[in-house]
């Protein structure tokens, strides 16, 4: 049985998201540079919503404690594929296999309900936590864009990843 589950973000999660976006770490891991209010993150919230291409879930413990946020992003319907992005809200969660979970549902969601055909995502070279998670749940490294995040005065690496459907259908089906 998994330990965490997935619903769409409501805005009374939007407290808990500005802080975790206030924190030194997670704002170095997402090079994530604004800092949000908390009625922005409810107008994002209510915004993102009433947007066809993108899905946003909450990852929540059994015990209703949200954890952090998965995102399906830039859904493109003709080809059939779409983005992500995930984000632990306090590293004290990290390394217990909660965002494997989250991702292992996610992609499944991604793969079967949505039926889409690739997943892709970008993450930052000095994240190798997040880098084994996607490995792990089976995405594929397809390469680096060199200097593609301009992040605390300096140009970042991204590295770029995907999961296929097919890849998906050889690891849980």
């Amino acid at each position: 049985m998994n330990r965490v589950y997935l619903r769409p973000l409501q805005l009374a999660d939007a407290t808990q998201i500005q802080l975790a976006t206030e924190n030194d770490e997670i704002r170095r891991l997402t090079s994530t540079t604004e800092h949000f209010t908390v009625d922005a993150i409810e107008a994002f919230i209510l915004r993102a919503a009433s947007d066809d291409s993108r899905m946003d879930f909450a990852i929540c413990l059994h015990d209703d404690t949200l954890i952090g946020e998965i995102s399906l992003l830039d859904i493109d319907e003709q080809n059939k594929r779409g983005g992500m992005r995930m984000m632990l809200h306090d590293l004290s969660f990290a390394n217990q296999g909660y965002g494997t979970e989250a991702l292992q549902l996610f992609v499944r969601y991604v793969f079967e309900d949505i039926a889409l055909n690739r997943l892709e995502l970008e993450v930052l070279p000095y994240n190798p936590r997040a880098q084994r998670v996607y490995e792990k749940v089976g995405f594929t490294m397809e390469g680096i864009a060199r200097e593609a995040t301009y992040f605390n005065g300096q140009f970042i690496d991204e590295v770029h990843m995907s999961m296929l459907k097919s890849d998906y259908m050889k690891l849980y089906l």
